[in-house]
């Protein structure tokens, strides 16, 4: 079952957030383009993948940007294996998806 979302895939995608100024907004981007990675991945024929680790090179964003090519990916999978997912995607009324199942 894919962590928050009830094993199912989206069926479109949340409003991406803008992002804010500073680190915090290069976060978000990041977040936002991971979370492109992961549904695209979906969308593209692997509907069964739990995270961004089951999609291959299938994980891309909307600009075509694999999601081990972001600059901050490592960290994203740090946080949701140490801390859930580091409050990017704690809101289930954001409709936040985690994005390594960890």
């Amino acid at each position: 079952d894919r962590a928050g979302t009830g094993g199912e895939p989206p069926a479109s995608e949340p409003e991406v957030l803008p992002p804010p100024p500073g680190l915090a907004g290069d976060c978000q981007q990041s977040y936002n383009s991971m979370f492109q990675a992961l549904a695209n991945c979906w969308r593209n024929g692997r509907s069964n993948a739990q995270g961004l680790e089951d999609c291959g090179l299938l994980g891309r964003d909307n600009s075509g940007t694999w999601f081990r090519e972001d600059a901050n990916w490592d960290l994203f999978q740090w946080l949701e294996d140490r801390d859930g997912c580091g409050g990017f995607c704690a809101s289930v009324c954001m409709k936040r998806l985690y994005l390594f199942a960890l």
